[in-house]
């Protein structure tokens, strides 16, 4: 078995716990892959020099996925920039959080050694996630021009910013004020959900446009089938708004066009059979948690 683990150089990773994920795959007997950044970063904390063969830059296009699983190793930037490393590749995702809150990465440090030993056992389902597909007048098109979380329209400066969102061929409202999220389930727990957007167990078949400090104050998030096409055109008196896929940003003129549609390309998250979505909504935001306990 194959595990591809990858993370960005982040101050929270420790010479402990990185010569722990050598040391547990050598004994599960499994074969350590590692992007080149946490490669370097070993030799400089640990000292460990992997092989040529055990370090990627790239995945390659796998047609037997069963052999093969993705450790996204830090926090939900990571899982995010993992899923612009697979590229549509039917690899499993599963993230270990070394980051804060951590809903996309949602297996704690300390259980690190747990839980590749769960992966190796294959005690895990694999959940399907959608992707938005985004195009539209980009000064330049985007590596990689999908979203797993959200796409999202932001003014740049002071002034409001007035969003026509279509679905289809129906116009659904002029967004006037900071800008628009399109959410898809998986992204409903992140920028939506501070917007005020609702959360969507990930098996919904739905996206959520949620306006961003709108000027009218009765435009409230609304639940859209993930079958509909939606188009966006923005208006502002800067020359230039924002526009974002996920975490990355992109300066757009001001009269640009945007279609968002889900994606034929499919993300397959690693989940553990003992740790559900409720169960990571309630440990994450604490529900039914009473303050004054102890």
């Amino acid at each position: 078995m194959k595990i591809y683990f990858f993370s960005r150089p982040l101050p929270s990773h420790t010479a402990a716990d990185l010569s722990k994920i050598v040391e547990v795959t050598e004994r599960l007997g499994v074969q350590l892959m590692v992007n080149a950044e946490l490669a370097e970063l070993m030799q400089k904390l640990c000292g460990i020099v992997l092989p040529h063969e055990s370090i990627f830059t790239t995945l390659p296009p796998l047609d037997d996925v069963a052999d093969a699983i993705m450790v996204s190793y830090g926090g939900d930037g990571t899982f995010l920039e993992a899923v612009r490393r697979l590229a549509g590749n039917q690899i499993p995702l599963v993230g270990v959080n070394c980051g804060h809150l951590g809903f996309l990465s949602s297996i704690p440090t300390l259980n690190i050694e747990e839980a590749l030993e769960e992966i190796v056992g294959g005690n895990f389902v694999i959940e399907k996630r959608s992707m938005l597909e985004i195009s539209g007048d980009f000064p330049v098109r985007p590596p990689f021009p999908y979203a797993f979380n959200e796409f999202s329209i932001q003014r740049q400066d002071t002034s409001m910013i007035y969003v026509d969102t279509f679905a289809g061929e129906q116009m659904v409202a002029r967004y006037a004020g900071d800008g628009i999220i399109l959410s898809t389930p998986s992204g409903s727990t992140a920028y939506s959900l501070s917007v005020g957007g609702p959360i969507i167990a990930p098996d919904c078949n739905c996206f959520v446009l949620s306006p961003i400090a709108p000027h009218n104050l009765s435009m409230r998030p609304l639940v859209v089938p993930d079958t509909t096409e939606l188009q966006f055109t923005l208006t502002s008196q800067s020359p230039n708004a924002t526009v974002t896929l996920d975490n990355c940003i992109y300066q757009v003129p001001s009269n640009a066009t945007f279609r968002v549609a889900k994606s034929k390309k499919t993300v397959f998250i690693a989940k553990f059979q003992n740790i559900s979505f409720f169960d990571t909504l309630r440990n994450k935001m604490m529900w039914g948690v009473d303050p004054r306990e102890k």
